[in-house]
């Protein structure tokens, strides 16, 4: 969330969680498995995945303002603080 906070589209792990941030080639790309029952990332895999952003900018410029414009509608501190204040008034009313 930092760096997509900062305009920069990221990279990740094609691991439950970490991979809801990215829409893949939309705001950051997804390594994707080395075998689909494997669980390790090929170096090669990486270095593909990193010159699709290092040899493409105008590429990683759109994908850095899509990632700067996720995070401010989704992660800003307002609608998360917001998010947890429901949390605590539904635990509190369902008591």
């Amino acid at each position: 969330l930092e760096a997509m906070a900062c305009g920069t589209p990221i990279i990740v792990s094609d691991l439950p969680g970490i991979r809801a941030l990215v829409a893949d080639s939309k705001n950051g790309l997804i390594i994707k498995r080395a075998s689909p029952e494997g669980a390790l990332y090929s170096l090669e895999t990486l270095r593909q995945t990193l010159a699709k952003i290092m040899d493409h900018p105008e590429n990683a410029r759109k994908m850095g303002q899509a990632a700067l414009q996720i995070v401010t509608k989704k992660y800003a501190w307002a609608t998360v603080g917001q998010q947890l204040c429901d949390v605590f008034t539904n635990i509190r009313s369902s008591r």
